[in-house]
């Protein structure tokens, strides 16, 4: 960051780096859900589905944590014209009318293969064209205007052999962000470099490929998680799996740079057990090392 460059707030500096892979530095995008449940002393259905609940504690975490950008996961079960949708664009919009510019927020719609998965039908061309028609009219319903990314969250395997129908299905979901003048961002759990190809003006993995990688391939903006950042434990393991041991906290010494373009993200949800101290520590490295 240029010392003469005036810092941009949260949401210029989130939609210009996401759009262009240029902003005054790269931003920190957080899964927080879970995390601020656990700082509420709630479970994050719970959370979910009192808007005051929802923006006491939101605005709690985001000050204790340093947050800049929250990333807030659209269940694969939500529709519009039922009351849970509902309530989550209540949340959102009242999250956005009491921070205004303090803070990005980015809702998650799964992406179409994670929805045709979760209903069980094949990945075909019409059917993957017919759920990316119902999360345009879920994301319409949401709010385009007041959020600051149109994003997809693909949690399954993204092969080669699958960009190109994933980005043939998605082209219009994307031509939706660009009638807002808004990036698009697409997520996945697990991708190779090929993600580059899918569309939107930003890609991120989890896992499979780096940002570095993705970048290479011909992305604007890419991002992967911090090294030192794990996987978040699950959050309902089988009971006949022994108890993983708590993730550990993130260095003080934080992640390396990323190649101009890189941003990084948290991997899935931050872990609820890690101290508040290890997750400000973490979020503010990452932002400025990005």
């Amino acid at each position: 960051m240029d010392p003469r460059t005036p810092p941009a707030d949260p949401r210029t500096r989130v939609r210009q780096f996401l759009a262009r892979g240029t902003a005054d530095r790269a931003p920190f995008l957080a899964m927080a859900t879970r995390y601020t449940a656990r700082l509420a002393q709630c479970r994050a259905a719970e959370l979910l589905a009192d808007p005051g609940l929802f923006v006491r504690s939101y605005t709690e975490s985001i000050a204790a944590l340093g947050l800049e950008a929250v990333l807030i996961e659209v269940p694969t079960h939500l529709a519009v014209g039922r009351d849970p949708v509902a309530v989550l664009r209540e949340d959102l919009h009242r999250l956005r009318a009491t921070l205004r510019e303090q803070i990005a927020i980015v809702a998650l719609l799964p992406g179409p293969l994670t929805l045709a998965a979760a209903r069980g039908i094949a990945a075909t061309p019409d059917a993957l064209d017919d759920l990316v028609t119902e999360l345009i009219t879920l994301q319409e319903y949401l709010g385009p205007a007041e959020l600051d990314a149109l994003t997809l969250l693909e949690r399954t395997s993204i092969a080669d052999p699958d960009v190109p129908a994933l980005a043939d299905a998605t082209a219009a979901f994307w031509n939706v962000a660009r009638y807002y003048s808004l990036p698009s961002l697409l997520i996945a759990a697990e991708a190779t470099p090929r993600l580059a190809t899918a569309g939107p003006t930003a890609v991120a993995a989890w896992t499979g490929t780096t940002a570095a990688d993705l970048l290479a391939a011909g992305a604007t903006a890419a991002g992967q998680p911090p090294p030192s950042s794990p996987p978040a434990p699950p959050s309902s393991p089988p009971p006949s799996s022994p108890p993983a041991p708590p993730p550990p906290a993130p260095p003080s010494s934080g992640p390396a740079p990323l190649p101009p373009g890189g941003f990084y993200l948290s991997h899935d949800e931050i872990p609820a057990d890690w101290p508040v101290d290890a997750v400000r520590s973490l979020v503010r490295l990452a932002g400025f090392r990005a």
